[in-house]
Order: structure tokens, then C-alpha cells, then sequence
């Protein structure tokens, strides 16, 4: 009989627990993605392998596997609002693959033999490509280069004026009096202001493709890939000089940390069924030979206008992994990650709201007075931060009554 009452009085406890979790949807792009069956999955997937064969008479070995990464990623990611076009650049030397034109990727061969054998790498390669596409890069690249040639111009112009000027003066008295073009027009500070300022676009430039890995990232997850494989694209990048000579790409360790440091904020798990789900839901891509006979058309499908992409900024991430911790009850690993975002955005009121709730929970298993002392102290910054919200008001008359 006592069993039995302990029983109830556990299964009523959980059911005012459940009861009192605020839905964290409400708050962030984080809506509850349905759970997939493995067998649908697996069926769909069969389904869809058959559906590719239609293309193997029509494309190259290479094609075929190119465009099978490219239809994956699309429809994982729910890309498939335009078409997109693919390329082969027939290059022995440079490592690398480009984003032309908003929706055109060209892979250059030599990539492609170092990597046909890891499809997770090949796709991590097209995803940073799609990446550019999808967060508006082209744009800023054509914007900064057109900046660079500006400057390089004037610089040039400097530079001719100088060589004037030296023909007018003497140059040896010049370097003993250390009075080098220190004077008129060649003003020293103005050619370190130029440096500067085109050094500045270059960093600019470089943080573009640290974005576009993270993007690549969040795709290559939802789309099934492995992102510890894929990086194997990082082993020919080192001792490629493409890389190391344009100043417009980071160097190939901080790409590596880049992608370390977002992978400990991404809930790999969430992205995976979530890719799941729009590969569930949506048809392999028909694909055609353009007008120039080089380039493979991906075609977007009839209701195109029903996908759309969004991005995930790391703020965006932190808070849903720290969700992730805060749904399954494990508050300690949830305040770090809420604290995590916090510290990047203290004027959002959604992290301290969580830290509060999270803090109360602790104080309700432990019944420790720290504990209840840091959800009153959160819920007042959120408070600050938002005092108009119906959970803030909700939760700080629940702290402040006791």
C-alpha cells in the first residue's frame, strides 16, 4: 500500500513538473521536430536511390555522385526553392571549388581526386559552397574586391608620383637624412591608412569563409554526413598553396578551430532529425544538361515556393543545446550552456528566464538556499531585460511570493 501512495505521489510530482517546463518554441526558431521511424527512413531512402538511377545513362561516374551529394543537401536542408547549376573546371593543381553567379558551384577536378573516395568531404565542400549562397556572401565579396582594386590603385598612383619624384632629387641624401617621402603628396601615414584599411577587407574576407564552414556545418548534419570525416578536405587545404598565399583565406588551423568550437555549441542530434524529416517529405530533384553542354542543371520542383532555408546564428545554437539539456532534466548542463548564451547577448531576457527555472529546479531537488538565491537573481535580469513578458511576470510572481 505504501508503495502504491509513493508511486502516486512520484507520478503526480512529474506531472507537475512537466506542467510547469516553458516551451522554449515560444522563444527561439526551435519548433518540436517529429520523431522519425527508422524504417520509414530506410524505405524512403531505398526509394530514393532508385529514383537517382534514372540519371546514371545520362551523366558521367562523377556527375552522378556529385549530384546525388548536391539533391541530398538541397532537400535536407530545404534548399530547393531555385535552381542550382554544377560544374566540373578541368585543374590538375588547385585544391579548391567556388561559388559563382548565386546559384552556380564549379568543383575543380584535381578536388575531386583527392576526395572521391569520402563523400562526407565532397559534401562538406558543396555545403560551404551552398553556404555562400545562402548568407548573401557574393554580394560582399564583389563589394570588397572592388574596395581592394581601389585601393591598389591609388597605391599605384603613389607610387608613380614617387618615382617622379626621385628623378628631381637626390636619393642618397634622402636615405642619410631618413626623410623618406615624408613630404607633399607621399604622405607616410596615408600609405599605412591604405594598408590598413585593405588589410581590414582581407580580414573581413577571411571571416566569410569561417561562416560559410559553420553554415556548412548545420547542412552537412542535417543531411546525414560525418562531420569528423568530412574534415579530411583540411588535410590537402595544409600543403596546398592556393590557401596559404591569397590573404583572403583563413589559415587552415583556424578553420579547424572554428568548426571544434561550433560543434561544441550544436546539438548534433536535433539537426539530424530534422534533415531526416525534410528528406522524408520531399522528392528527389530532376536534373538536366544546360544549353552550354557543361554544366548540370538541379531543378527546384513544382512547389518550390513551400521551402525555405533559415540560418542558425551560434547564439541561436547555444540556447537550443542548452534546451536540450533543460527538456531531459539535466539542469546542470543546461545553466552552463544558458550561461554560455547569456554571456554572448546580457541584454536578451531568454537565457536568464531558463537560468531562473533551471536554478528553481535544482532548489526543488535539493532544497538548497544557493540555489533558490540565483533563480530570484536571474529572473530580475530578465525581468530588466523584458518586463512585459507573460513567462518573466509568471515566473518572478512565483519567486517573489515565497
Amino acid at each position: 500500500m505504501k508503495r502504491a501512495i509513493f508511486v502516486l505521489g512520484l507520478l503526480c510530482f512529474n506531472f507537475a513538473f512537466a506542467q510547469n517546463m516553458i516551451e522554449f518554441s515560444n522563444y527561439i526558431n526551435n519548433q518540436e521536430i517529429k520523431k522519425v521511424k527508422n524504417f520509414h527512413y530506410l524505405r524512403k531512402n531505398k526509394f530514393d536511390n532508385k529514383q537517382y538511377l534514372k540519371y546514371k545513362n545520362i551523366l558521367s561516374n562523377e556527375e552522378y555522385e556529385i549530384c546525388k551529394i548536391i539533391d541530398r543537401l538541397l532537400r535536407a536542408n530545404k534548399l530547393q526553392f531555385k535552381n542550382y547549376r554544377f560544374a566540373f573546371n578541368l585543374d590538375k593543381n588547385t585544391i579548391n571549388a567556388a561559388a559563382l553567379n548565386n546559384n552556380l558551384i564549379v568543383i575543380n577536378s584535381s578536388l575531386y581526386d583527392c576526395l572521391h573516395q569520402n563523400k562526407d568531404a565532397l559534401a562538406f565542400v558543396i555545403a560551404h559552397e551552398l553556404a555562400h549562397f545562402v548568407l548573401l556572401h557574393q554580394e560582399e565579396t564583389i563589394e570588397n574586391e572592388y574596395k581592394i582594386q581601389k585601393i591598389d590603385n591609388e597605391l599605384l598612383n603613389i607610387e608613380k608620383h614617387y618615382q617622379q619624384k626621385m628623378q628631381f632629387e637626390n636619393l642618397s641624401k634622402i636615405l642619410n637624412q631618413n626623410t623618406m617621402i615624408n613630404s607633399d603628396n607621399l604622405n607616410l601615414r596615408t600609405i599605412n591608412n591604405l594598408k590598413q584599411l585593405k588589410n581590414n577587407i582581407y580580414l573581413k574576407q577571411k571571416e566569410l569563409e569561417l561562416l560559410a564552414d559553420s553554415e556548412a556545418l548545420n547542412m552537412v548534419l542535417r543531411a546525414g554526413y560525418d562531420i569528423d570525416l568530412a574534415q579530411e578536405v583540411f588535410d590537402y587545404a595544409q600543403n596546398d598553396s592556393f590557401y596559404n598565399e591569397k590573404t583572403y583565406y583563413p589559415l587552415v588551423y583556424q578553420r579547424i578551430d572554428n568548426i571544434k568550437e561550433e560543434l561544441s555549441f550544436t546539438d548534433k542530434n536535433l539537426l539530424a532529425l530534422e534533415g531526416k524529416n525534410n528528406l522524408l517529405n520531399s522528392e528527389v530533384l530532376s536534373i538536366q544538361k544546360s544549353i552550354d553542354k557543361e554544366t548540370l542543371i538541379i531543378n527546384k520542383p513544382k512547389n518550390y515556393k513551400d521551402y525555405s532555408y533559415k540560418t542558425i546564428s551560434r547564439e541561436e545554437k547555444i540556447l537550443n543545446k542548452a534546451y536540450s539539456f533543460y527538456k531531459n532534466g539535466d539542469f546542470l548542463n543546461s545553466i552552463e550552456y544558458f550561461k554560455k548564451a547569456y554571456d554572448k547577448n546580457p541584454n536578451n531576457y531568454i537565457a536568464p528566464l531558463f537560468l531562473s527555472c533551471c536554478y528553481e529546479k535544482l532548489y526543488e531537488q535539493n532544497n538548497c538556499k544557493k540555489d533558490y538565491t540565483m533563480a530570484r537573481k536571474y529572473i530580475k535580469i530578465a525581468k530588466t531585460n523584458n518586463p512585459k513578458n507573460e513567462d518573466v511576470i509568471k515566473q518572478y510572481k512565483n519567486l517573489y511570493k515565497r
